[in-house]
């Protein structure tokens, strides 16, 4: 009788083992497929930062290499390029996290913030779609310990979602 308690107990615990990796590796491939639907957006949305600090870079130069006193318009230039580098950098390490296997470590945040993570995650999908999205949220809003990344993907899917309904065939203004 004991034996058969341990063997049950024991069976118990290796499922329950198996419902957690599987499900963990889904939640992992629900990651995956979100950020393949926004590659394409996030690839025009790199390509603009780069193309403008490619552009500015040549501007420099010209500017260099065309005589002296022009020293306060190429940092107005060099700083042009930072913000863009900065900006390219942010979208970047948006995609890693939603990339990694691991939902990550609970954080204080604030959910305005993820509102307005996701929103930037997402804009460029909403711009080649033709859509706008607002977001209204209380400026006080109490920051809650939760995982950031698994809130994100809740976000974005829900912002892509609107997106596809607002854009349906038969919607009303795209907004």
């Amino acid at each position: 009788l004991i034996a058969g308690l341990l063997l049950q107990r024991h069976r118990r615990r290796q499922a329950e083992a198996l419902l957690h990796r599987e499900r963990s590796h889904l939640a992992h491939t629900q990651r995956v497929a979100t950020v393949n639907q926004m590659a394409t957006a996030l690839t025009h949305e790199l390509n603009q930062p780069l193309t403008a600090m490619v552009n500015n870079a040549g501007a420099a130069r010209h500017l260099l290499e065309t005589g002296p006193g022009r020293a306060s318009d190429c940092c107005e230039i060099l700083r042009d390029i930072e913000a863009d580098g900065h900006h390219a950098g942010e979208l970047l390490r948006h995609t890693r996290e939603m990339l990694r296997p691991a939902a990550g470590k609970l954080q204080e945040l604030s959910i305005g913030e993820l509102i307005e993570a996701a929103k930037r995650m997402t804009a460029p999908e909403c711009a080649s779609r033709g859509c706008t999205v607002s977001v209204e949220a209380a400026a006080d809003l109490p920051k809650l310990e939760l995982h950031p990344v698994q809130i994100q993907q809740v976000l974005v899917n829900l912002l892509l979602n609107a997106v596809d309904a607002a854009t349906a065939p038969g919607a009303s203004a795209p907004h």
